[in-house]
C-alpha cells in the first residue's frame, strides 16, 4: 500500500543526440555521476509516462510509478484527479539540457493529437495535447512563436536571396494586402516538399550572402549557418526567420500552448507538461518530419505568447498557466526557512536543484533531500514542511 510519506523517484535520462556532453553535461553534475565520454545527456523524465517512467520503492518492491497509479490510484493521485484525468499523472516534469539545437517543432491540441494517434500512432503515441512551461535553470537560447508580420518582411526584403525567391514563389508583391504569415510559410514549405530546385537555390544562395558579410553577421543568421553547415538543405533552415528568437536568464519562463512553433537551441531548463509525448516536427532533425500535420496544427498568432507573467514571493516565484494539468513554482529558502506544502488531495513532484533540506511530514517523521534528487508526494500525505539544511532551491510542481 501507498503510506503517508515522500516517496524519492528513480528517473530515466533520455541520451539524445543534441542533450550536452563531457564536462558540460548538465544533468550529471546535478545528479552527481560521471558522464561517459562523448555520451549526450538531454533529458532527465519525472513522471509516469509509459515511454519513460520513473520508478518508486513500495514496500520491499520496486515499481514504475505508472504501475503504482494503476494499483493505488486515489491514494497517489487523490479522488478528485482520477475522476478527472483518469489512473495517471495528468503532468510529466523533466530536465532538459540542450547543448545543440532541438528540432523545429508544434504540439497538438486534444482533438488534434486524437487524430494524429488514430492516423499514425507510432509517430503520435498518445491521444493528448502537450502544452508545457519551460524555465531557464541558467539560460535559454530559443525560437518561439512568429515573429510580427513587418519584422518577417524587413527580414525578407533585406535580403536579396529571400526576396528573389518569395516574389517568385508567390508571383506577388510581398507589402500586399494578401500578404500573411501564413501564405509565406507555407509557400517556403510546400516548394520545398515540391522537391522544388528553387528551395535549395535558395539555401545556397543565402548561405553565399551571409557568409560575405563576415562580422556583420546577426545571431539568427549565424544560426542559419550553423545549421547549414550540420543539415543541408532542410526545410526547418526557412522557420529560422519567421520565429522569435528569445534569451531567457535564470528562472525566466516561457509556455508553449498547442500549435507554438519553437525550438530550444541552447540552455538547461525545467519543463512541466502535459503528460504526453506528442511532437509534430517541422525540420533541424534526423528524426520524422510531418509538414502536413504542421500545417494542420500550427498557430500563426503567437505575439502575446511569449514570455512568462509570473508572480514573485518571499519564497520564490510562481508560473501560472492556463492549464488544468499543472502548475510549476520555484522555491528558494535560507538556511533554516520552511516551506509548507498542503496536497488537496492531489499529488506533487519536487526537484532540488540546489542546496540540502528536510521534508518533514507525521509530524516527527523526515527525510533529507540533496542537489539532484526528486520526490512523489502523494495525495494521501496531506501536509509537509521543507526546511532548508543550506540555502536550498528546488522547483515543485502539481495539479492546480
Amino acid at each position: 500500500m501507498i503510506e503517508t510519506r515522500p516517496y524519492k523517484l528513480i528517473n530515466q535520462i533520455q541520451n539524445y543526440s543534441w542533450g550536452t556532453k563531457n564536462e558540460s553535461a548538465f544533468i550529471p553534475q546535478l545528479i552527481g555521476f560521471n558522464p561517459l565520454p562523448n555520451n549526450p545527456y538531454a533529458e532527465l523524465w519525472m513522471g509516469a509516462h509509459k515511454s519513460a517512467s520513473s520508478k518508486i520503492i513500495v514496500g520491499d518492491r520496486e515499481l514504475f510509478l505508472s504501475d503504482a497509479i494503476e494499483k493505488y490510484p486515489n491514494q497517489i493521485l487523490g479522488k478528485s484527479v482520477v475522476e478527472k484525468f483518469g489512473k495517471t499523472l495528468p503532468f510529466l516534469f523533466k530536465v532538459l539540457s540542450a547543448g545543440e539545437p532541438l528540432s523545429i517543432q508544434a504540439h497538438p491540441n486534444k482533438r488534434q493529437a486524437r487524430v494524429l494517434h488514430k492516423r499514425d500512432p507510432v509517430n503520435y503515441p498518445d491521444e493528448n495535447h502537450k502544452p508545457e512551461i519551460a524555465v531557464a535553470i541558467d539560460k535559454l537560447e530559443a525560437l518561439v512563436g512568429f515573429r510580427p508580420l513587418q519584422e518577417i518582411l524587413d527580414e525578407i526584403n533585406s535580403s536579396k536571396a529571400l526576396q528573389l525567391f518569395f516574389n517568385n514563389a508567390l508571383n506577388l508583391e510581398l507589402n500586399s494586402r494578401e500578404t500573411s504569415i501564413k501564405i509565406l510559410y507555407e509557400a517556403a514549405l510546400d516548394n520545398y516538399f515540391k522537391k522544388s530546385s528553387s528551395f535549395n537555390e535558395l539555401i545556397d544562395n543565402l548561405n553565399k550572402e551571409l557568409l560575405s558579410k563576415g562580422n556583420e553577421i546577426s545571431d539568427r543568421e549565424k544560426l542559419f549557418v550553423e545549421m547549414f553547415s550540420k543539415y543541408n538543405y532542410d526545410v526547418g533552415l526557412i522557420s529560422i526567420f519567421f520565429l522569435n528568437l528569445i534569451h531567457l536568464e535564470k528562472g525566466e519562463g516561457v509556455f508553449l500552448d498547442a500549435g507554438i512553433p519553437h525550438a530550444y537551441l541552447k540552455g538547461n531548463i525545467v519543463e512541466c507538461m502535459a503528460n504526453s509525448d506528442n511532437v509534430v516536427r517541422a525540420g533541424l532533425t534526423p528524426k520524422f518530419t510531418d509538414i502536413e500535420s504542421l500545417k494542420e496544427i500550427i498557430n500563426f498568432d503567437s505575439q502575446e505568447l511569449l514570455k512568462f507573467h509570473f508572480e514573485d514571493n518571499s519564497m520564490g516565484r510562481k508560473y501560472n498557466a492556463p492549464v488544468e494539468e499543472f502548475a510549476i513554482e520555484k522555491v528558494m529558502l535560507k538556511n533554516g526557512n520552511t516551506r509548507q506544502i498542503i496536497s488537496n488531495d492531489k499529488p506533487s513532484v519536487i526537484l532540488v536543484i540546489e542546496g540540502e533540506g528536510h521534508i518533514f511530514f507525521n509530524e516527527n517523521q523526515k527525510v533529507i533531500m540533496t542537489k539532484g534528487e526528486s520526490f512523489l508526494l502523494p495525495a494521501v500525505l496531506t501536509k509537509t514542511n521543507i526546511e532548508a539544511i543550506t540555502t536550498l532551491e528546488f522547483f515543485h510542481s502539481t495539479v492546480p
